[in-house]
């Protein structure tokens, strides 16, 4: 049990040290995905699909906010790549996410019959609240650890 723990916080260590290094199609498919998912977000509305609500429009800022935000960071990092700007833009990219789940959970513009399905939903958007909020503390101790060690 206690090399478990130790193995695992040496794992952690390692992640904070060294970054993945991406490639360019790495950032040209995350921008395709989110040019893809931006332009969903803005035609449900007009598709008059049955489990959206009439107040999705209400949290659409919210989720526009997260989409550009992760296309422009993924556009600046083909062009300029040091580590620093790609955990400060993480950081930020994360608390937009952030944004954008708590917003969708907390209007919830979703009309589900099943309480099973919403209740599902709900807590997919939670896990999703809890991963944001771990990620941002993550990528904080990356910037941290990469500060003191110039």
């Amino acid at each position: 049990m206690e090399e478990d723990i130790i193995r695992m916080f040496n794992g952690i260590m390692r992640s904070i040290k060294e970054d993945k290094k991406e490639k360019w199609y790495d950032y040209f498919l995350a921008i395709l995905v989110n040019l893809v998912l931006l332009y969903i977000a803005n035609s449900l509305i007009y598709w008059n699909l049955s489990f959206i609500a009439a107040n999705f429009s209400d949290v659409l800022w919210a989720v526009n906010l997260s989409l550009i935000v992760a296309l422009v960071a993924n556009v600046s990092f083909v062009l300029y790549d040091p580590r620093w700007f790609k955990i400060c833009s993480k950081i930020i990219m994360n608390i937009t996410a952030l944004v954008a789940a708590i917003t969708l959970l907390t209007v919830f513009p979703f009309v589900i019959n099943q309480f099973v399905l919403a209740l599902g939903l709900k807590f997919i958007l939670i896990i999703g609240i809890i991963a944001s909020f771990v990620s941002i503390i993550f990528q904080i101790l990356k910037l941290l650890y990469l500060m003191a060690s110039y």
